[in-house]
C-alpha cells in the first residue's frame, strides 16, 4: 500500500498525524528490534531510538516510522503525539484479518438467546439462561453458566469460566454451609476477558463488568464485584467479593483487592499491591499493604 492510502485512512479516522518523507510503498509491519524492508514500525519516543536502532534504520529500505518527532536517522515518518494508537490503528485496518464466526459443532449451547454474528468455539458450554448479544466472539473451551448476559462486541478467550458459584460459607453447629448464589453476571459492551479467567456470579446482586473493560489472563473476579467502564485489570489480579473498581481504574499485574473495598475513578494500583483500604480518585497506590504514593499522571497508561 502507498503512503497516501495510509494518510487517507488516518484523516478519515480523525487521527492527529503529519507525514514527513517521500513516496513510499509498505507491504508489512515489523519491530524496531527486527526491521524488514518496506515495513511500518513505531517508536514510543526518542529514548527508544538507540544507536543499534539507528544502524538498523540505515540498513533497511523504505521503512515507515510512526513516532512523536522526526530525527536525521528517519527518512519517512508519520509524526503524532499518539504513536502507539496510530500504529496499531493502521495495523488493524490494513493487516488484521476478519475472524470467521460460527458455532462449533462440539460446543454445547443450551440457550436460544444469541444475537447475530456470534462465534462460539470448540468444546464450549453455554447454559440455558445465558444471553449473548451480537458480534460476540467466544474462543474454545469457555464455560458460561447461570444468569449471564454478554454485551455486544465482547470477546472471551479460551479457558475462561463465567457464572460459577462464588466462594461464600457460614458455620452451622461447627460445620461450613455453602451460601447459595441467586444472581448472575452482567458483562457490558466491547469487553475483553483473557484466557483462564474466572468471574463468579453474584449472591444477592449481580457481578457487573462495565463497557470497554479489558481483563487480562488468569484473573479472578469474585461474587458481587462491580467493575465500571474503561477499567484495565491485568494478569494475575484478584478482586475479592463485593469490591468496587470505579471508572477508568488500572490494576497492574498481581494486584489483590480486599473484599468490599472501593477503588475510585482513575486510581492506579502498582504491581503486586495488596489493597486493604479504599484508594481515592486519581491516586497511585502500591506496596503490601498498598499505600498512596502520588497523583496519577498521563504517562501512567
Amino acid at each position: 500500500m502507498g503512503i497516501q492510502e495510509i494518510l487517507h485512512f488516518l484523516e478519515a479516522e480523525k487521527k492527529e498525524a503529519v507525514y514527513q518523507g517521500r513516496s513510499v510503498e509498505i507491504d508489512s509491519f515489523s519491530d524496531i528490534q527486527k526491521m524488514d524492508d518496506h515495513s511500518i514500525i513505531w517508536i514510543k519516543n526518542k529514548e527508544y531510538l538507540t544507536e543499534d536502532a539507528k544502524k538498523r534504520l540505515q540498513k533497511h529500505q523504505n521503512i515507515l516510522v510512526v513516532c512523536t518527532e522526526k530525527t536525521d536517522d528517519m527518512e519517512n515518518c508519520i509524526i503524532t503525539p499518539n504513536p502507539k494508537e496510530v500504529y496499531f490503528s493502521i495495523l488493524k485496518h490494513f493487516f488484521q484479518k476478519e475472524q470467521k464466526r460460527t458455532i462449533d459443532r462440539s460446543a454445547v449451547v443450551c440457550t436460544d438467546k444469541i444475537g447475530k454474528n456470534v462465534n462460539i468455539g470448540p468444546l464450549c458450554y453455554v447454559g440455558e439462561e445465558v444471553e449473548i448479544a451480537e458480534d460476540v466472539y467466544i474462543h474454545a473451551n469457555v464455560v458460561i453458566e447461570g444468569k449471564c448476559c454478554i454485551g455486544k462486541g465482547s470477546e472471551i478467550f479460551s479457558g475462561t469460566v463465567i457464572g460459577t458459584d462464588g466462594f461464600g460459607y457460614y458455620r452451622e453447629r461447627g460445620t461450613l454451609q455453602k451460601v447459595p448464589h441467586f444472581k448472575g453476571v452482567v458483562i457490558g459492551e466491547y469487553v475483553e476477558i483473557g484466557a483462564n479467567t474466572c468471574i463468579d456470579r453474584g449472591c444477592l446482586e449481580d457481578t457487573r463488568i462495565g463497557n470497554h473493560v479489558k481483563i487480562d489472563n488468569l484473573c479472578h473476579i469474585a461474587h458481587n464485584v462491580c467493575i465500571e467502564d474503561n477499567c484495565v485489570i491485568t494478569a494475575g489480579s484478584v478482586i475479592a467479593g463485593s469490591a468496587k473498581i470505579r471508572r477508568g481504574a488500572y490494576l497492574a499485574p498481581g494486584v489483590i483487592v480486599k473484599n468490599q473495598i472501593e477503588v475510585e475513578n482513575r486510581a492506579f494500583l502498582g504491581m503486586g499491591a495488596v489493597v486493604t483500604k479504599p484508594v481515592a480518585s486519581g491516586k497511585v497506590a502500591a506496596g503490601v499493604p498498598a499505600k498512596v504514593l502520588r497523583d496519577r499522571k498521563k504517562e501512567d497508561f
